[in-house]
């Protein structure tokens, strides 16, 4: 399709990404944000990048420019604390479609991603973007509109699209420290009885760190000084990684599983957080908007709107429970789950066919898969 009319509701991550990737085709894209430029830059938040990522970005043309912004990590540790197992993936445990990068996955800091994207929309006639806008052009005529006004969506509620929310009972921790290890281009996923952590390498010996835990358990954290607080996150660190320095106050937010009910209504879309959030463990959110894009792009270009619906549903579904049993089982000591995990991390050491299955899962989404 072409010279669309396209409203974008929201101009973070997924609605600038969005905005850029539907601008093609002379089509003509509206993106009005409730907050400030200067708020949206403000957000302190890290993201993982997989390679399902990388395919969209590089099919809208911006892979090699963001490149230069993200920090690789060759290997990914996954570590269980209660059964004392540890597997390391590397880029030979990745199925074919991505086995030609060295890579396993990138982090890309919030900020340098914002400032590119809202970069290269300022050079782009065809996409207006209004900040502190409230109204939204709310009587003007669009080919299509998208939400993508975040996890507590404004217009999920407006259009009445329904969804399955549970929240958990557990809290994240989101902090960036300097840390010692011997392993400088590894991120860590570690499983722990209070709620998985993981650590994702920034630059040098700057890390990210996301620890998730019972909400007693967080306020306690964070209310400790920041000595104390560096001795207790030591506590939680693999064996051989030292934490020297904390670098930013740590952020604390609530945690919950949203999977919709409902993906549109004639012209209207929900995307991004909008449309579905996950628990954090695993780094799938913003991974998981990207592929609602690139399913997007593909619509406009079919016109084939049940392949759009399978392809979503199956995505975020099989995401959302995928992640959610990992929390289920990672954060447990019965003991008929301590004997599944250990099964698990040996089948996972024999067989390089199910590690990369496994991998593939983290990294595509089982639609995208079999593209």
């Amino acid at each position: 399709m072409s010279n669309l009319h396209i409203k974008v509701i929201g101009a973070g991550p997924s609605g600038s990404l969005l905005a850029l990737s539907l601008v093609g085709n002379s089509n003509a894209v509206s993106i009005y944000e409730a907050k400030s430029k200067e708020q949206i830059l403000l957000r302190d938040r890290t993201y993982a990048i997989n390679h399902s990522s990388r395919r969209l970005l590089q099919r809208i043309g911006i892979w090699d420019d963001l490149n230069e912004f993200m920090i690789p990590f060759d290997s990914l540790s996954l570590e269980d604390y209660s059964v004392n197992q540890r597997l390391v993936l590397y880029n030979k445990d990745l199925v074919n479609l991505n086995s030609s990068y060295k890579e396993v996955g990138w982090t890309l800091d919030h900020k340098l991603l914002m400032e590119y994207l809202f970069y290269k929309i300022s050079k782009s006639s065809n996409i207006n973007i209004k900040f502190s806008s409230k109204d939204n052009d709310a009587n003007a005529l669009y080919d299509y509109t998208f939400a993508a006004d975040g996890t507590n969506s404004r217009y999920r509620d407006l259009w009445k699209f329904k969804s399955y929310r549970f929240k958990y009972n557990q809290e994240c921790i989101t902090f960036k420290a300097l840390l010692r290890t011997p392993f400088t281009h590894r991120a860590y996923e570690i499983f722990r009885k209070d709620g998985p952590m993981a650590i994702l390498p920034m630059a040098n010996d700057l890390y990210q760190i996301v620890l998730s835990m019972p909400p007693l358990k967080s306020d306690y954290l964070l209310n400790l000084t920041t000595s104390h607080f560096l001795d207790t996150v030591a506590t939680y660190l693999p064996i051989g990684m030292e934490i020297d320095t904390l670098i930013n106050k740590p952020q604390k937010f609530s945690l919950s599983l949203n999977v919709p009910i409902k993906l549109q209504d004639y012209n209207r879309f929900l995307i991004g957080e909008s449309l579905h959030s996950l628990h954090p463990v695993g780094g799938q959110g913003l991974n998981l908007s990207i592929r609602d894009i690139d399913d997007i792009m593909n619509l406009l270009t079919s016109s084939n709107l049940l392949q759009y619906k399978i392809c979503r549903y199956i995505d975020i579904y099989t995401t959302s429970f995928l992640t959610h049993m990992l929390i289920v089982i990672f954060s447990s000591n019965n003991i008929i789950l301590k004997v599944f995990k250990l099964s698990l991390f040996t089948i996972l050491r024999k067989s390089i066919l199910f590690r990369k299955i496994v991998l593939s899962l983290m990294t595509d989404g089982i639609p995208h898969i079999f593209k």
